[in-house]
């Protein structure tokens, strides 16, 4: 079994691939489908996603979230881009099945090379992947570049908690963090405070910045998940799929002592900027 199928099993299927979203109230009772679900869906309310709009989905891998975001919230149209060509693939194949009016599609590639020159959406979204980009600036670039005037962006990204940055200082991550960070395609310099992340945001002229840390909801609550489940699925957590999804959750509790947290960050793209070079174009 593969890791997204040791993740679902002895529960809801799905092809959920994000840390989930979990009730602090006992969280034990929830399985993996509807907290992931529960995290995409967060992520969707703080974009504003809602009926009629045009969605880019970035790194929307194997194309739950695009279901979701048509058939819950209503969307007209649902753009995923995603890089890995077997998620592509199956994102592609369930785009078949998606109920409702809205269209979908799934570019193969990154947001930064695959994007369309001129597109215009009213919201991006990108659920639990951010992390994966370095440098980050240039996600956030093609993201807001990407919207319409007064458009709308909602990502989740692991931060540091400002209060144990200074404590740790340089030597915040264990010597041996950084190549299990590579492993999982992370780059510990790209994880910053909110406070600069939120700078990195006006930088970028981004506006109504806000941030909402889910430091135990998301990472708390996949660390007990995973524990839960490798008892659940019995002899098969010795599989080579559960070896990457219970070594993340081995090395999360270390990362948070020393400042690891998660937050999910909104923001709109400028009215009056782009407005204006809207008007020029008309003109």
């Amino acid at each position: 079994m593969d890791e997204c199928e040791l993740l679902h099993a002895n529960g809801p299927a799905g092809r959920w691939g994000n840390l989930g979203c979990w009730p602090l109230a006992d969280p034990h009772r929830v399985p993996y489908a509807l907290a992931a679900e529960a995290l995409a869906r967060r992520v969707g309310e703080a974009a504003g996603l809602r009926r009629g709009d045009h969605v880019l989905s970035i790194a929307c891998g194997r194309g739950e979230e695009l279901r979701l975001w048509v058939e819950t919230f209503g969307v007209a149209e649902a753009t995923g881009v995603e890089p890995h060509p077997a998620s592509v693939r199956e994102a592609r194949e369930r785009a078949g099945h998606v109920r409702g009016p809205g269209t979908v599609e799934v570019i193969d590639g990154t947001a930064r090379a695959a994007w369309p020159a001129g597109a215009r959406f009213d919201r991006v979204v990108c659920v639990d992947a951010a992390y994966h980009v370095s440098p980050r600036t240039d996600l956030l670039r093609v993201a807001l570049s990407a919207l319409r005037p007064g458009g709308s962006l909602a990502y989740t990204d692991l931060i540091l908690d400002e209060d144990l940055a200074h404590v740790h200082g340089a030597s915040r991550w264990p010597r041996s963090a950084g190549a299990v960070a590579r492993r999982h395609g992370l780059d510990l310099d790209e994880i910053v405070t909110a406070d600069t992340a939120v700078r990195r945001l006006l930088d970028l002229g981004a506006q109504d910045v806000s941030v909402e840390r889910l430091d135990d909801a998301v990472l708390g609550g996949f660390v007990r998940f995973v524990s839960r489940q490798s008892r659940a699925i019995g002899w098969r957590r010795f599989s080579p799929g559960w070896w990457r999804v219970a070594g993340t959750a081995a090395w999360l509790p270390t990362l948070r002592r020393r400042g690891l947290g998660y937050a999910l960050f909104s923001a709109r793209a400028p009215r009056g900027q782009a407005a204006a070079s809207e008007g020029r174009r008309d003109g």
